[in-house]
């Protein structure tokens, strides 16, 4: 059985999150991803990454938690996100992006 999975992930500073995130909706027999919680700095610019990412794999079933923003960092992966908004992704699914 898939194991019940909640990501808390500060994706777009390093490449380990992001594969990190890929492995997880690669392996949908090994994990059942319930919510991916996005944390530290630019809390909404890390959920535009995550959203961008699970709209490639089709997992707009999967909530976003956006935590506090902290501050602003280098986010390299930011750039590849930029243009894809958290409205397109809810667009998709009701309810499924919230900030905390």
């Amino acid at each position: 059985n898939p194991v019940p999975t909640i990501l808390d992930t500060d994706i777009g500073t390093d490449y380990d999150d992001q594969m990190a995130l890929s492995f997880i909706l690669s392996n949908p027999d090994g994990f059942d991803l319930k919510l991916v919680v996005c944390s530290t700095f630019n809390t909404t610019a890390r959920a535009q990454i995550v959203a961008k990412t699970l709209a490639i794999y089709g997992r707009y079933n999967v909530p976003i938690a956006i935590g506090r923003n902290t501050g602003i960092s280098s986010m390299g992966e930011y750039e590849w996100a930029q243009n894809y908004t958290l409205e397109q992704f809810k667009k998709r699914r009701r309810n499924c992006v919230r900030k905390w």
